[in-house]
């Protein structure tokens, strides 16, 4: 280290007009993990938006809720809540285990509002795009559940057993008395897709061309579709009230208690939001409102799209037909795989080639 008097050269002019340097406006910076932590947001506005569309069945919820209590919140018809907390981690990562900080502080979470809100939650969920150690080992997630689920109780475990040395770890490592995260356990569900961080927006989209009538629209209109619900998912996570001069300046309400009811009111969507968003996205001139918010600029395709979507989508292909066809190319992908097993690569290629000339009977 430097003593305090010591004297720091100027930066030399000369430098900055050496050629050989490079311009930090032309290098990309791996190591700035912003643009990371956004996708790992859209993963989970992605996955809000999916709560969401669920509302439009008829046996489905009736209200979701974002970044209260929990990151997703969903209302089923019932009265009672789910609260359902998104990790993602990238591949490379370490499975979740019962240790884990990111899992321990999750169902230490789920505890802490069961024991607040004692019969209101009928269930939670850890959602993530990782997975979980595996079922035989003793610091599986998985295999802790089940343990739990099968007993009923950690009563009666001797202090040694790996279910009680689990539950116990993790009461003591964030102040939670047993009974209330036992209750907790018993009520979670572990959800591990396994994906890569764009799989859920891809998921998103599919939901939405499954819904009756909307597979005659083009990817382009669905993609718009979701990206202005992963919008109004952003907005409602975050601590935002909607023109709120008139009740907030109301000299006989007050203050506090006005703005809190404005910030919850502003969290919950409802059947009639998600239904002003989507109709609000499918005329031509509708905006893309990640992109009109400056969120997401407007040359970037949308997460997980391939050239061969951006070709069927250019050439105004509806979703439905796209789908079809992607299956097509799943199948015969697979063919020619079978074939390459049962005989040799030269044959399976002849054999596609042949199915190229009959699709394609021009190229003859």
């Amino acid at each position: 280290m430097e003593s305090e008097d010591a004297t720091v050269s100027p930066p030399r002019e000369d430098l900055f007009q050496d050629p050989l340097l490079e311009s930090p406006g032309t290098v990309l910076d791996k190591a700035d993990p912003g643009d990371d932590v956004q996708l790992r947001f859209r993963y989970q506005h992605a996955y809000a938006a999916i709560q969401c569309l669920r509302i439009l069945q008829d046996d489905g919820p009736v209200a979701v809720f974002c970044e209260n209590h929990e990151d997703v919140v969903v209302e089923n018809a019932d009265g009672k809540f789910v609260g359902i907390q998104v990790k993602t981690r990238a591949p490379h990562r370490p499975a979740f285990t019962t240790s884990d900080p990111d899992f321990s502080g999750a169902v230490a979470r789920f505890a802490r509002i069961h024991r607040r809100f004692n019969g209101w939650f009928s269930g939670f969920a850890f959602v993530t795009n990782h997975r979980f150690a595996d079922g035989s080992r003793p610091n599986s997630p998985p295999a802790l559940l089940d343990s739990l689920r099968e007993r009923g109780t950690t009563k009666g475990l001797r202090a040694d057993n790996p279910i009680r040395s689990a539950v116990r770890l993790i009461c003591s490592t964030h102040n939670i008395d047993e009974p209330n995260l036992v209750a907790a356990l018993l009520r979670t569900n572990l959800v591990s897709h396994e994906s890569n961080l764009e799989n859920t927006y891809r998921d998103l989209v599919q939901a939405l061309g499954s819904i009756e009538g909307f597979g005659s629209h083009s990817y382009q209109t669905l993609c718009r579709i979701a990206d202005n619900l992963v919008y109004v998912i952003f907005q409602c996570s975050s601590k935002n009230v909607e023109d709120p001069s008139l009740l907030l300046y109301d000299p006989q309400a007050d203050f506090e208690t006005t703005r809190e009811k404005l910030l919850l009111s502003g969290k919950r969507l409802s059947h009639s939001h998600i239904k002003d968003v989507i109709e609000g996205s499918l005329p031509s001139s509708a905006d893309n409102l990640l992109v009109a918010s400056g969120l997401v600029g407007a040359e970037l395709p949308p997460p997980g799209t391939d050239v061969l979507r951006e070709k069927l989508d250019a050439g105004g292909v509806e979703q439905e037909r796209m789908t079809v066809i992607e299956d097509c190319i799943a199948s015969l992908e697979t063919a020619y795989l079978q074939w390459t097993h049962k005989y040799t690569v030269k044959t399976a290629s002849a054999r596609l080639q042949h199915l190229f000339v009959l699709i394609c009977p021009r190229q003859r």
